[in-house]
This record gives structure tokens, C-alpha cells and sequence, in this order.
């Protein structure tokens, strides 16, 4: 088995396309279970491998990043037809904005707010909702999704940066060092 892994933020098109929510498109970006994981079939296969084959060879000969960036966007674009045609998604497009509008929430304030019911109320939904949604997409919980995202700036800041865990809980907005230690080794 062999694989690629090519890892890239919603900034990376940002400088690219004049919509910046162009990749709320892709389903399989959107973090929904049933759509993370699916396999392509025959001709689908043989060209999406041509196009990550092509991206391989873009990068190592040194190719300028806008290529690279056409054809990481021409990858998406043709797995998204590809993976329409064998899976039909029945959710309500309400929900759905609703639940790319908490995760782009969250991104942004999750160092200052922690509760899912701010979260819910500028949304203009109820807590209950706004969890059943979360629920229905990934299996999560609202208050789980919140404390993943802390989680995982605090493995960044761990791992990236010379910074004590008092600095880091600070970062995180966290009152209490000895709480943000004690939510560490919980979660």
C-alpha cells in the first residue's frame, strides 16, 4: 500500500479564489462521518492517482506552488464529482451551514470561550440543537468538538514552541494552571 498526505489550511487557496468559503463544497472537508472515508472505483481511481501523481512530480522538480495549488484544487474538484456519484447526501442544508458556522466559531474563539451554549446563542439555536447537529455530523458532541480544538493548540504549543505550561494555559485563557494541567491529563 502506498499513500500521500498533503496538508493544507483554507489559506492556502485564500490568495487563489475570490470565494474564501469555496471549500465548504467539499463534503468530504466538511467532517461528516459517513463522508470522511470512501473509495473511489476504476476510471475515478486511475485519474485521481494521475493528478496526485502529477502534484508528486510538480513538487519535486520544484514547480511554483500556483501549479501545485491548480492541481490539488483539480484533485478535489474531481474526487467531490466522483464521490457524488456514489454517495447522495440526504442531510438538511440548514444543519449543515449550521454546522460549518460552529466549527468556523470555534476556530476562532476557542482560546476565550468555552461553552457550548455561547457558541449556540450566536448561532441562534438552542444548546440541544446545536449538540444534535454536532452529533449527527461527526459523532461528537458540542462540548467535545470545543475541548478537542483546546486540546490540540496545546499539543502545538507543547510541541512547537519553548513555552512552560503556565505560559500555555495563559495562551488558552485558562484562570487556573493547575485546572488546565488537571484538563490536560483528562483529555
Amino acid at each position: 500500500m502506498r499513500g500521500l498526505c498533503r496538508q493544507f489550511s483554507v489559506d492556502y487557496f485564500q490568495s487563489f479564489l475570490l470565494r474564501t468559503d469555496y471549500l465548504e463544497r467539499f463534503s468530504f472537508l466538511q467532517g461528516k462521518i459517513e463522508h470522511l472515508i470512501f473509495e473511489l472505483e476504476g476510471p475515478c481511481r486511475a485519474q485521481a492517482t494521475n493528478i496526485l501523481d502529477e502534484i508528486l512530480s510538480a513538487k519535486s522538480s520544484g514547480l511554483s506552488e500556483d501549479y501545485i495549488r491548480t492541481l490539488l484544487l483539480q484533485f478535489l474538484l474531481y474526487v467531490s464529482i466522483c464521490s457524488e456519484k456514489e454517495q447522495k447526501d440526504g442531510s438538511n442544508p440548514y444543519n449543515h451551514k449550521i454546522f460549518n458556522s460552529f466549527q468556523q466559531l470555534v476556530e476562532q474563539q476557542f482560546k476565550s470561550t468555552k461553552l457550548p451554549s455561547v457558541y449556540a446563542d450566536q448561532l441562534f439555536i438552542t444548546p440541544n440543537h446545536l449538540n444534535a447537529i454536532c452529533k449527527s455530523y461527526i459523532g461528537q458532541s458540542a462540548g467535545e468538538i470545543i475541548r478537542n480544538r483546546i486540546v490540540l493548540e496545546a499539543k502545538r504549543l507543547l510541541i512547537n514552541r519553548n513555552l512552560n505550561i503556565t505560559e500555555i494555559a495563559n495562551e488558552l485563557q485558562f484562570k487556573d494552571n493547575s485546572y488546565f494541567t488537571k484538563f490536560l491529563k483528562i483529555h
